[in-house]
């Protein structure tokens, strides 16, 4: 072990030169634990410098490991371990260690201690899938997490909810369990959903026992720096400023959150209009709120009540009992059998 950072297995060469002491090793395992969380390399191969001066510098590469949790289905591109408290930047004057046939490359950066994976693919079972290049350390007896250029996205069918070309904060804790949060631009795909924009977009996730809403933890890794402000329970993705068209239909716009639940993802949304539009007429509902299932058949129910809206044309003091818009092309009938969704605090 290098205590506070990685456990490093193999077949490993040392020899002397000059006054430091070099090191190649292959066949090797080098990995950052928390809980039953592994993140690392196998199969790799490593090059370190064990100088006189007693600083350590050392990178290895190999194939990508990522378990623990509800996490699966985990690729990269590339993946490399770290460790660099010398004064030497070994990024800009790579150091190559051949001995007794094992070679490998020495290039960590000054002052680093991380593992970095680039193109990194993996899901959160019954959650959302996440991709982007992510740096993982060792802060106490957890594993922080900084990444962008990040995709995080719930999907059923043809259906895609979540961010792009965001960033990400997330704490590995030695208890097993996960927080993060992400946050980018707006997706929302698929089905007859169309022209979809939004305010702000967050993915969080949270089961341990710290409310990070109320005591946000800013994350910063080799140059990425993201804020983990998930609440207690999270599961989510929230949508501030949602609005986006259900062709053929309604307009919809409000404040919406998504989960997966089984197969399907689950939405409520709060201060939401939703309107049917020709030329200058207006009819709906705004000040609403919205509950919608989107299915894994594809098929998509919804019910959106609040206070009336009916403009245009010569019409004026309209007034209503109750209004509801509806739209289910699924083959469950929820009038027979009505579906109370709640999304952070939003039930409808």
């Amino acid at each position: 072990d290098i205590s506070g950072f990685v456990s490093i297995s193999g077949d490993f060469g040392f020899r002397i030169t000059g006054a430091n002491i070099e090191v190649a090793g292959k066949d090797v395992t080098a990995q950052l634990g928390a809980g039953d969380f592994r993140v690392g390399v196998e199969d790799g191969s490593l090059a370190m410098l064990l100088a006189d001066d007693n600083t350590t510098a050392l990178s290895a590469t190999g194939s990508f490991v990522f378990e623990g949790g509800d996490f699966a289905n985990a690729s990269a591109t590339q993946v490399t371990v770290s460790l660099n408290d010398s004064t030497t930047d070994y990024a800009s004057t790579p150091l190559t260690i051949n001995i007794d046939g094992a070679s490998a490359d020495l290039t960590a950066g000054l002052d680093v201690q991380s593992v970095s994976v680039v193109g990194l693919a993996v899901d959160i079972l019954g959650f959302v899938s996440l991709g982007g290049n992510f740096g993982f350390r060792i802060t106490g007896a957890d594993i922080e997490v900084a990444a962008s250029n990040v995709v995080a996205q719930l999907e059923a069918s043809d259906i895609q909810v979540g961010v792009e070309n965001g960033s990400l904060a997330m704490l590995l804790a030695d208890d097993s369990t996960i927080a993060l949060s992400a946050t980018g631009s707006l997706v929302f795909e698929g089905g007859d959903f169309a022209n979809a924009i939004a305010t702000l977009v967050t993915v969080n996730l949270n089961d341990s026992t710290k409310d990070y809403a109320e005591t946000p933890l800013t994350i910063s890794i080799s140059g990425v720096s993201a804020d983990l402000n998930a609440g207690l329970g999270a599961e989510s993705v929230s949508i501030v400023g949602l609005a986006i068209d259900i062709s053929g239909f309604v307009t919809i716009s409000g404040d919406l959150g998504f989960r997966i639940t089984g197969t399907d993802i689950e939405v409520a949304g709060s201060d939401v209009s939703a309107q049917l539009g020709a030329g200058d007429f207006k009819v709906g509902v705004v000040n609403g709120n919205l509950a919608m299932l989107l299915a894994a058949d594809g098929s998509t129910a919804l019910t959106a009540s609040g206070t009336l809206v009916f403009e245009g044309g010569d019409f004026a003091n309209a007034s209503a009992t109750l209004v509801t818009v509806s739209l289910n092309d699924s083959t469950t009938d929820y009038a027979a059998t009505p579906l109370t969704i709640a999304i952070d605090g939003v039930s409808a």
